[in-house]
């Protein structure tokens, strides 16, 4: 995807951006300054005494509607505001404030960079709580939108608060206040990588930004660097409920199978740890942030320490999920442990996806087609039910996002122990699956995530 920004020539771009807010942002933080913290001060400014109305978007069917928040409390880099109806505490506003700028802040902006030149005046970020409308709890729906950051907010659109901003739920976004700080991490990440986009990707007045797998592959290691490993996107890998990671789908396609989003989440997250392990570090997440490409040559020519070619560092990723190895390349050092399921019969694949089978022979590929040879030995530890020996991988190297692949697997499948065993697995099966799994707007919304233009007064499509 890229923005078209429509300006004079010469025109610098922050300076196009930035009167957009700036009259809102002064009459509704005019009292925010940053706090001196120094020993023995109080970290809170003093809060806007004013209610003020803002617009919020209803994620079950695109619309906007109108909401009266009030401001409960103010630090150095945010200030957090809240829907009069939602139920907030002072306390809890002031508890997520503390950890934005203690705990969130630094971390991520150290290891993805700053999001400044398209921040409002005063620096600080206008964090919104509210019960985000995204049907949780109807039929049964443990799914939600736990946050999202609406990049409309920083134009002159009818509906926008005209503020660099994040949307905090509430509901149940307060009965798991872990997961919406991780929440918050996640979001920060996709401001950065806007600004990110505009320092790096700007060719004239056209504006590239980065693929969403990519986009959404950082702001899962944001989680990560903030609250460690995320257990429940290893456990759905892993247990891969419906078949559709062992039938190939994966990240790379963002959305295919919206029905099967989770499997985009959980395979990005395993990939760009993958790099961080064995690419030196989160060094490799600002070298991929800040690269002048918006696709997935950002990522290899950012891994070239372990592979810069797209074709065989994916499937060096794909065989390290199947091999596991607690050391090397074929594995994630220990740090976090994959079981991948055998399939057999005829598989179309897309761009990115690969599929197992076991066998001992190797077909041969083509351009585009590609299999691999693996075999596994047994180890301790290894998830249940153990597996080893010898399997054949399958996997699609376009990089295209739409030629597809079809062939038939001569190999055998795996049957699955039904009900899974709840053994030997990071990140219980109990806690991971029984949990609501968080997911971003525009996937609720079934948005297209793949490229396209917009100009600056349609940047409002751009939700994440």
């Amino acid at each position: 995807m890229y923005y078209n920004y429509i300006e004079k020539e010469g025109e610098d771009i922050v300076k196009k951006l930035v009167p957009v807010f700036l009259t809102f942002i002064v009459t509704l933080l005019m009292v925010s300054c940053p706090i001196d913290e120094g020993e023995g001060d109080d970290p809170f400014g003093p809060v806007d005494q004013n209610q003020y109305t803002f617009w919020a978007q209803d994620t079950t069917d695109d619309s906007d509607y109108q909401i009266t928040a009030k401001n409960l409390a103010v630090r150095t880099y945010c200030e957090v505001w809240a829907d009069i109806n939602a139920g907030v505490t002072e306390q809890q506003a002031r508890d997520l404030a503390t950890e934005f700028d203690t705990r969130i802040y630094q971390p991520i902006t150290n290891a993805f960079g700053s999001y400044q030149s398209i921040n409002n005046s005063n620096g600080k970020l206008l964090l919104l709580m509210l019960d985000i409308r995204d049907n949780y709890g109807v039929g049964g729906n443990t799914g939600y939108t736990a946050g999202y950051f609406y990049s409309r907010d920083l134009t002159s659109h009818a509906h926008s608060n005209r503020a660099a901003m994040l949307y905090i739920d509430t509901n149940p976004g307060l009965n798991n206040v872990s997961q919406t700080y991780a929440t918050v991490a996640h979001e920060l990440q996709h401001i950065i990588n806007l600004a990110a986009s505009v320092n790096h990707r700007r060719v004239g007045n056209t504006v590239y930004a980065m693929d969403t797998w990519i986009d959404e592959g950082l702001s899962s290691a944001a989680e990560h660097i903030y609250g460690g490993r995320q257990d429940s996107r290893i456990t759905w890998f892993n247990r891969d409920t419906y078949g559709t990671i062992a039938n190939g789908n994966n990240f790379y396609v963002w959305g295919e199978q919206p029905t099967a989003i989770l499997d985009e989440y959980a395979t990005d997250y395993l990939f760009f740890q993958w790099l961080r392990i064995h690419g030196g570090g989160i060094g490799i997440y600002k070298n991929i942030i800040t690269s002048p490409y918006a696709d997935y040559r950002a990522v290899t020519a950012a891994a070239a320490s372990i592979d810069s070619n797209w074709d065989s560092l994916l499937g060096k990723w794909l065989e390290a999920n199947y091999v596991n190895a607690p050391s090397g390349i074929k594995g994630y050092k220990g740090e976090m442990k994959t079981r991948v399921w055998a399939v057999a019969g005829s598989k179309t694949l897309k761009p990115g996806e690969g599929v197992y089978t076991i066998s001992s022979s190797a077909p041969t590929g083509d351009t585009y087609k590609k299999f691999l040879l693996m075999n596994k030995n047994a180890l301790s530890g290894d998830l249940y039910p153990p597996y080893n020996g010898s399997r054949v991988l399958m996997y699609n190297a376009n990089v295209n996002q739409t030629t597809t692949i079809t062939d038939t697997l001569s190999g055998t499948a795996e049957t699955k122990p039904s009900p899974l065993p709840l053994l030997n697995i990071q990140g219980s099966f109990a806690s991971a699956e029984n949990q609501p799994y968080v997911i971003d707007a525009r996937d609720l919304l079934g948005r297209d995530a793949g490229t396209g233009t917009i100009n600056i007064q349609d940047l409002a499509n751009d939700r994440r």
